[in-house]
């Protein structure tokens, strides 16, 4: 066999990935070659502020790391950046955090419309605020004097969140 056609023949067979995808006898692995005209279905971007856990319709659930300890003073954030996928997100605060005396949402990227905040308290006790702002690069950051001086259990987020927008919550 001529070198010119071993070549010709080597080319066609590195070429093609169809080719190369449909013959595993030349050291290919069927399925290690795709077609990169059309889009992947076994591998995905990973996104970069993954949805929250839905429950029921309307509500969803921060699902992500939290904090368990907190200095006297110290400010701490009690999510990652995180959104409203519904039009209300429940966090779970470890009580371990102590007494806060502020609750603070802060603009991470885009535009987080903030209708109203609750907030639990290891009492039972509930604080209402309703801000009714947008969270966006004008307006990064609200903050929430807390009422009771006992550990927060929880903080309820209502309104929504625009397409690739995040928050925070922090306590301090």
């Amino acid at each position: 066999m001529s070198n010119k056609f071993t070549a010709f023949v080597v080319a066609l067979m590195v070429g093609s990935s169809s080719l190369a995808a449909a013959d595993g006898g030349f050291g290919f692995r069927p399925g290690t070659i795709r077609d990169h005209r059309q889009p992947s279905t076994t591998t995905s971007e990973p996104m970069l502020y993954p949805s929250n856990t839905a429950i029921g319709t309307g509500a969803s659930r921060y699902e992500g790391p939290s904090p368990t300890h907190k200095g006297t003073g110290q400010t701490v954030a009690i999510t990652d950046p995180t959104r409203i996928d519904s039009s209300v997100l429940f966090v779970t605060v470890d009580p371990r955090l102590r007494v806060m005396t502020e609750i603070a949402l802060q603009n991470t990227t885009g535009r987080s419309f903030v209708n109203g905040v609750k907030i639990q308290f290891a009492s039972g006790a509930w604080q209402v605020v309703r801000p009714n702002v947008e969270l966006s690069s004008g307006m990064p950051t609200v903050r929430i004097a807390l009422a009771f001086d006992e550990p927060v259990v929880r903080v309820n987020v209502h309104g929504s969140t625009a397409t690739g927008s995040a928050f925070r919550v922090l306590g301090r």
